[in-house]
C-alpha cells in the first residue's frame, strides 16, 4: 500500500475493503480496524488543529500582546537555597527601587533536614540590570531564633522581623539584621515590629506595655531606645517619617486606619473617616508610598476584615482597600476581586500601583496589579507556563513586583518571583 495516500483517501480504502465480499470472515476484523483507524484520525486532526493555533499565536503564553508586541515584564524565577529534600523554594517578600539597574530582593527559602520539620531562613538575591542572579546571599539564623519571618527591609540590606519559640510574649523577639554585624535584637520589641525605611527608622510595639514605639538602627549594628508614639499603632514607615498604621481613640473606644508624622517632636496623626472597614485590618498591618505627610500623591493600603454593615466572615467583608489622605476626589477606595470572595491590598509605589492577591472561582489566590483601583490579573499580564502566580507582596517605585508562585506536579513546589518591568 502507498503511505503517502491522504488521510482522506486512506479512509475512503479502509472502506472498500471492509464492504468487499470476498473479504468473508475478515469482515467482522476489519470493522474494528477502521473504527480504531477513524480514532487516530480524529486525534490527528485534534493535534493540527492545536499545532495552528499555538503557530497563530506565536508560541507566546497569555499577556505577551499581539504579533511582536514586547511583552510588560521579564519574569525571573527566583530559585531559593538548593535543597534536595525541598528543591529550590522560596519566597519574595520585598523589592528595593533599582540603584544603577540593580535591585535587591528580600525574602526567606525553606531548608530541612532528614527526620525534621522544614524551617525557613532569610535570603537576599542581588538582581542584575539584565535580569541574572547568583544564588542568594544567606543570612544564617541567630542564635535565639530557629526561624525568622522578615517584615521589613531597606535598600542598605538591613532587614528587620519577628521570631517566636512559643505564643508567650517572653518567648517573642524582634530582631535586626545589618549587612557586616550581623543580628542584633530590638530593645523591649520582641512581640511586634513592623516596617523600616531607608534611614534604618524602624516601627512597632514594645512588649512589656503594648505600646507603639519607634526605633533607630545604626550601620553599626546599635540601636536607640524607643520613643512612644502614644496611641498610634504603626506598621510601616517611609523616607519622610510618614508612618501608616492605626489610631486608637480612647476617649470612644474605637480605632482608625490612620497616618502620622512629628511635627516639632509632636506627633501629628491623621485618621480616615466614614468606613466602618477602616476599623479593622489584616495581620500584616497597612502600608504607603514614599511620599510626605502634604503630598497628593500619599497613599496608604490595607485590608478590612468586616463589611459597611460592620459583619465579618460574609462574601465581602475580606477586601484590600486604597486610601489617600490628601485627594481631593476619590481618596478611598475598596478593590474588587478576581471572581472570589476576597482581595488583599499588600504594597503601593509612588505612581499609586497597588499589588496583592484575591480570590478566584476555581483556582485559588492569583496575584494583581491594581491601577487606578481596576484590577489586573498578574498571571494574564506575563506568560510563566504551567506555574500560578498567587501572591504579590511587593512593588517598587519601578514597577518591579515579588511575591511567590505556584509550581505544579511533578516538581510541585512554591518558589519566589520578579516581575521585572520592562522599558
Amino acid at each position: 500500500m502507498d503511505w503517502h495516500h491522504s488521510p482522506a483517501t486512506l479512509a475512503r480504502l479502509v472502506g472498500r475493503a471492509t464492504r468487499n465480499p470476498l473479504n468473508f470472515g475478515w469482515n467482522k476484523t476489519m470493522t474494528r480496524f477502521r473504527f480504531a483507524f477513524r480514532v487516530a484520525l480524529f486525534l490527528l486532526m485534534v493535534a493540527s488543529v492545536t499545532e495552528a493555533l499555538w503557530a497563530q499565536k506565536g508560541g507566546k503564553g497569555k499577556g505577551n500582546g499581539e504579533g511582536d508586541a514586547a511583552p510588560a515584564y521579564q519574569f525571573i524565577d527566583l530559585l531559593g537555597i538548593d535543597n534536595s529534600l525541598l528543591g529550590y523554594q522560596s519566597i519574595g517578600r520585598f523589592v528595593t527601587n533599582r540603584m544603577q539597574g540593580e535591585l535587591l530582593v528580600h525574602g526567606e527559602s525553606y531548608i530541612r533536614e532528614s527526620g525534621q520539620p522544614f524551617y525557613k531562613i532569610p535570603i537576599t538575591w542581588t538582581v542584575a540590570a539584565d535580569g541574572s542572579f547568583q544564588p542568594p546571599d544567606e543570612l544564617g539564623l541567630p542564635w535565639f531564633a530557629r526561624e525568622l519571618e522578615a517584615t521589613g527591609f531597606n535598600e542598605l540590606g538591613v532587614s528587620i522581623g519577628i521570631t517566636r519559640q512559643g505564643y508567650e510574649p517572653e518567648t517573642m523577639f524582634s530582631y535586626a539584621h545589618v549587612p557586616g554585624t550581623g543580628y542584633v535584637t530590638m530593645p523591649d520589641a520582641y512581640l511586634l515590629i513592623g516596617g523600616i525605611n531607608n534611614l534604618g527608622q524602624v516601627v512597632g510595639q514594645r512588649s512589656d506595655t503594648y505600646t507603639p514605639a519607634l526605633w533607630q538602627v545604626q550601620l553599626d549594628g546599635t540601636v536607640s531606645e524607643p520613643i512612644d508614639l502614644g496611641s498610634f499603632v504603626a506598621f510601616d514607615i517611609n523616607d519622610h517619617g510618614v508612618m501608616a498604621g492605626f489610631f486608637h481613640d480612647e476617649s470612644t473606644g474605637h480605632g482608625s486606619l490612620a497616618v502620622a508624622w512629628f511635627d516639632s517632636e509632636q506627633l501629628q496623626v491623621n485618621c480616615l473617616t466614614g468606613s466602618i472597614r477602616a476599623a479593622s485590618y489584616s495581620g500584616d498591618g497597612p502600608r504607603l508610598n514614599n511620599c510626605d505627610f502634604d503630598d497628593p500623591r500619599l497613599a496608604v493600603v490595607s485590608t478590612s476584615w468586616l463589611n459597611e454593615q460592620g459583619e465579618y466572615s460574609q462574601p465581602d467583608s475580606i477586601r484590600g482597600m486604597i486610601w489617600r489622605p490628601n485627594a481631593s476626589t476619590n481618596s478611598f477606595s475598596v478593590l474588587d476581586t478576581l471572581g472570589g470572595n476576597s482581595s488583599y491590598a499588600t504594597d503601593v509605589n509612588l505612581a499609586g500601583e497597588v499589588v496583592g492577591f484575591s480570590g478566584t472561582k476555581r483556582d485559588g489566590h492569583h496575584a494583581f496589579l491594581a491601577q487606578n483601583s481596576v484590577l489586573i490579573d498578574l498571571n494574564d499580564a506575563v506568560s510563566v507556563g504551567t506555574n500560578t502566580l498567587q501572591q504579590a507582596l511587593s512593588i517598587n517605585d519601578d514597577g518591579d513586583i515579588t511575591g511567590f508562585m505556584r509550581i505544579p506536579r511533578p516538581i510541585s513546589e512554591q518558589r519566589g518571583f520578579l516581575l521585572r518591568k520592562n522599558p
